[in-house]
């Protein structure tokens, strides 16, 4: 099985509350989605729920190597916590297993 290891971004920035200086990160998830998709060809790859109230999304592109990680709210908004290049998969290792 395939899995991709976004752990220690998700961990650093699953906290993250976008302060209003940070707003231009942020959009209608909609909108957020359909950009990444046609700016950079990312689609979601894996997601997670924070609380009850934020998801953790991640979206990447084998073909372009970007990857973007969004904190999506209840009420529709999504805000880039992380982005970058270099995106890979790796194969998870059985538990014991040193990697």
């Amino acid at each position: 099985m395939k899995i991709l290891l976004s752990a220690a971004a998700v961990a650093i920035g699953a906290s993250f509350i976008p302060a209003p200086a940070q707003a231009q990160n942020c959009a209608l998830r909609t909108d957020m989605v359909t950009a990444l998709k046609f700016r950079h060809d990312e689609s979601q790859v894996s997601a997670g729920l924070q609380n009850a109230d934020v998801m953790v999304e991640v979206f990447a592109s084998p073909n372009t190597g970007t990857f973007t990680i969004l904190l999506t709210r209840t009420d529709g908004v999504s805000c880039i916590i992380a982005a970058g290049t270099n995106w890979a998969e790796v194969s998870a290792l059985p538990v014991g297993v040193p990697g």
